[in-house]
């Protein structure tokens, strides 16, 4: 639908990110800019280079840099993304956890709250704002947070059971 493309080359630009191939994942994304949005498709493509370029900044301990790239997106979505298919690409929930994790990371509790509260990663974001209302010494909003945490992952893959017993 005149995207496939584009998630492709920023599927290879986040597994580079992954193994710490940080040249490919920059090469990745310069390709994304290249490739420029279809039409009809908004920003597209410059989102999600810069999704890409925030990734490798991440793996690299830059978060202030991977917050700026992440938040410089125009993040211009189409009205009726269904038509081009890939509507995640739109939504960018693991890029929207990403700004989470570096505001939390760069002191910005609050600012990082908002963002898990807007993810659909539902297990992760409850244990996250938990952590972080914790630390702000917010007890009874951090309980209800592990509280729903639990609540969600009390049948879990056995691979995250620490983590609930936890």
């Amino acid at each position: 639908n005149g995207i496939h493309a584009h998630l492709r080359t920023y599927l290879l630009g986040r597994i580079s990110a992954s193994l710490a191939n940080y040249d490919d994942g920059r090469r990745f994304a310069d390709e994304l800019d290249r490739l420029g949005s279809p039409k009809g498709a908004g920003s597209v493509a410059h989102d999600l280079a810069q999704s890409v370029r925030a990734h490798v900044l991440n793996r690299e301990g830059r978060f202030e840099e991977a917050l700026y790239a992440l938040e410089s997106a125009p993040r211009e979505v189409p009205f009726d993304k269904t038509q081009l298919g890939g509507s995640w690409a739109f939504l960018q929930p693991q890029e929207r956890f990403l700004r989470a994790e570096l505001l939390a990371r760069l002191g910005r509790h609050e600012d990082a709250l908002w963002w898990y509260q807007s993810l659909p990663l539902d297990g992760p974001s409850h244990l996250r704002q938990a952590e972080i209302l914790e630390r702000l010494g917010r007890r009874q909003q951090a309980i209800e947070q592990y509280k729903r945490f639990l609540e969600l992952w009390r049948d879990c893959d056995e691979e995250f059971r620490p983590l609930a017993e936890q």
